[in-house]
């Protein structure tokens, strides 16, 4: 199959790059042609011309306004094939999951959508955590392009929003870690107690690589590579704080991050990694420099 990838950003170019290795037949787009180029496949004018060129279109773009432009202003959704499939992996809305979803039917595709778990090295890896949703049929047919990217993939449903869900709750459920190990971490330093030593005892305790891992970068004194920045972490508060308002669910606690969050941004933070800049704010909001 000849497979269209639409979004060559922290996370898009690896991926790319895996497909590439893995002897897809991939066609590529970019807004930067230079980037795109890089990858030594062939590069397409603009996305409605990759499009036409494919059976299945990936995209990895930053959020619900950029995946609707491409679809809908810049002539995709009219440019693909009929029976053609568009695997959105990156993480959007619940709303516009199913509106791709509806769009894709009127025009006689198949719209699935497979967010993933994983930062960029879990990208460059091959060990991102693949959710997807969609027809079953069609989730299979693309199965060999997941074992391309990630160490698992799991299809938790037939219908599209269903994995968008999936993927926006587990962010949810990741920010809060941060958050509550930044607050701890905040206490026992304005002690001046060893929050290093406190994290290796709740390491024994917890045994979990992702505690392990976003603890390391939150430790650390020296700035960090941007993998995710914090904008990106705001706007995945709001979708989850969306979709709890759609279900009905109350959920507090969300409340609390998007404030911390939108705060840091308003600290000039936006753009550093979400973990180091939550937990720079969370030390200013107790006094420590």
């Amino acid at each position: 199959m000849k497979v269209g990838f639409i979004g060559l950003g922290h996370m898009g170019m690896p991926m790319a790059r895996n497909l590439k290795e893995a002897g897809v037949a991939l066609v590529v787009y970019n807004r930067t042609p230079e980037k795109a180029r890089a990858l030594e496949v062939p590069v397409a004018e603009n996305p409605a011309a990759l499009a036409r060129q494919v059976e299945v279109l990936i995209t990895m773009l930053s959020d619900d306004t950029a995946l609707r432009q491409v679809l809908f202003q810049e002539g995709v959704l009219e440019a693909l094939k009929p029976g053609a499939i568009h695997l959105s992996m990156s993480t959007v809305s619940v709303a516009v999951a199913q509106e791709l979803t509806r769009k894709h039917q009127e025009a006689g595709h198949t719209f699935i959508s497979a967010p993933v778990f994983g930062r960029p090295e879990a990208a460059a890896n091959k060990a991102l955590l693949v959710v997807a949703a969609g027809p079953k049929e069609q989730v299979e047919a693309v199965q060999p392009l997941f074992q391309s990217l990630g160490r698992a993939h799991h299809h938790v449903g037939e219908e599209p929003w269903q994995a968008n869900l999936f993927k926006i709750a587990g962010n949810f459920w990741i920010s809060s870690m941060i958050e509550t190990m930044g607050e701890s971490f905040a206490l026992l330093r304005k002690a001046k107690t060893d929050h290093h030593h406190f994290f290796t005892i709740m390491m024994n305790l917890f045994q979990s690589p992702i505690y392990e891992s976003y603890g390391k970068r939150m430790l650390e004194e020296k700035k960090q590579a941007v993998g995710f920045p914090l904008i990106h972490g705001l706007k995945d508060v709001q979708l989850v704080m969306e979709a709890a308002r759609d279900f009905f669910v109350p959920m507090p606690f969300a409340s609390v991050l998007k404030d911390n969050c939108t705060s840091a941004v308003n600290h000039g933070k936006e753009n550093i990694d979400w973990s180091s800049a939550l937990v720079r704010q969370i030390a200013e909001n107790a006094g420590i420099s």
